[in-house]
């Protein structure tokens, strides 16, 4: 983490903290320098960066809940009626996409798909493939990201619908996962009982 003063319009001093943000897409990583423009859009993609790849205060991301699972237990629903860790992961990936479509103007996009895209049944998901769900959260994040790299904080201000702007859905959409992986995390813990 690197720190560099800065000075508020007012003259007064005041320490910001930025750093080395993984481009998921590119698979390396860049520098994204702070100004005064984008540290609200930096702060959210360090939130995205360390929900996917972990560092972050709760010590658990979806890379390191998600490495080394088989098929068996990721399509298995711990009891029945409860989601299985993939319908949760599909359940983020379609979440994470209506953010993006609205952050692209799209704001149609929920309304359009929810019924049916909301929860996918698992044999759908089964038929789509482990792999391919993780690949599609992979894509989901880098794809967030890219939208949002570029961008002023300005763009966090504008209104996707009444009371809601981008920061909100952003932010969002971060709390949302969060929500989820401690879901995956207790899917998982009851799994491993049950094969004890």
């Amino acid at each position: 983490m690197h720190r560099k003063w800065c000075t508020q319009d007012v003259g007064a001093p005041f320490l910001v903290e930025f750093g080395w943000h993984q481009n998921i897409r590119l698979q390396q990583t860049i520098p994204m320098p702070i100004n005064m423009t984008n540290a609200r859009i930096l702060h959210l993609i360090d939130l995205l960066t360390r929900l996917y790849h972990g560092d972050n205060w709760v010590a658990e991301s979806f890379e390191g809940k998600l490495s080394g699972l088989n098929e068996t237990d990721v399509f298995t629903q711990p009891v029945p009626g409860v989601h299985s860790v993939a319908e949760i992961v599909w359940h983020c990936i379609y979440w994470r996409n209506v953010t993006i479509q609205r952050l692209l103007g799209n704001n149609q996009y929920r309304e359009q798909t929810l019924e049916k895209f909301n929860f996918l049944p698992l044999d759908e998901l089964k038929e789509k493939g482990w792999l391919t769900l993780t690949q599609q959260l992979i894509e989901s994040q880098a794809e967030i990201i890219s939208i949002l790299q570029n961008k002023t904080d300005s763009f966090l201000t504008t209104i996707y619908e009444p009371h809601h702007n981008f920061d909100f859905l952003v932010e969002g959409t971060i709390q949302h996962d969060y929500y989820h992986l401690g879901q995956i995390g207790l899917v998982l813990k009851i799994l491993k009982v049950q094969t004890s």
